[in-house]
């Protein structure tokens, strides 16, 4: 497993879910990560956490920003399992907006992310979603059962340019998404 920021400046190992940050996007796309990961590193205000499809993100905390309330207002601690929320900057680096402690009511999420972004292509047949999160592209199948009622249930009317928000449930290091919306 390679360890990666999302700036693209180290490798991304291969796995089932196509992931991709090198090269970057050309443009910037606005959008947010949300998942349950355990905190690999503390560096200062940066936190590494490990993502569902076991890749590493670096997160920025801002002091005064980041909402650490669920957290006990402390920093994450190496090891700790928590739910992280990330907005994707400009400059393809990632800020916590909301760092807080996995529950034991909320285990059964810790397969579940949230990716918000826009779509980069339509999906088409092969039912695969490619979405594009700050500098960070993504690529997830779209489950035969997922949720699509924004899009009439129908996952070729995922049109390139669409602002959706997708729920991604992971086996192991496997993505598909289970329910894309608007937004």
């Amino acid at each position: 497993m390679d360890q990666y920021k999302a700036d693209g400046h180290a490798p991304v190992s291969g796995s089932a879910v196509s992931v991709s940050t090198r090269p970057p996007a050309a443009v910037y796309a606005a959008g947010s990560l949300e998942f349950y990961g355990r905190v690999r590193s503390v560096d200062g205000d940066s936190i590494a956490v490990g993502m569902p499809d076991g890749e590493i993100l670096t997160i920025d905390v801002i002091p005064g920003q980041t909402d650490l309330a669920h957290n006990g207002h402390a920093m994450p601690v190496k090891g700790e399992l928590i739910k992280a929320y990330a907005s994707a900057r400009h400059d393809g680096s990632f800020a916590a907006v909301e760092i807080g402690r996995a529950s034991r009511a909320r285990r059964y999420n810790l397969a579940l992310a949230t990716y918000r972004g826009i779509t980069t292509g339509a999906v088409r047949g092969d039912r695969l979603l490619h979405l594009q999160v700050g500098l960070m592209t993504f690529t997830f199948p779209i489950s035969a059962s997922a949720a699509l009622s924004d899009f009439d249930e129908r996952a070729q009317s995922i049109e390139a340019g669409d602002h959706v928000a997708v729920e991604v449930e992971f086996d192991g290091t496997r993505g598909t998404a289970v329910a894309v919306m608007r937004g």
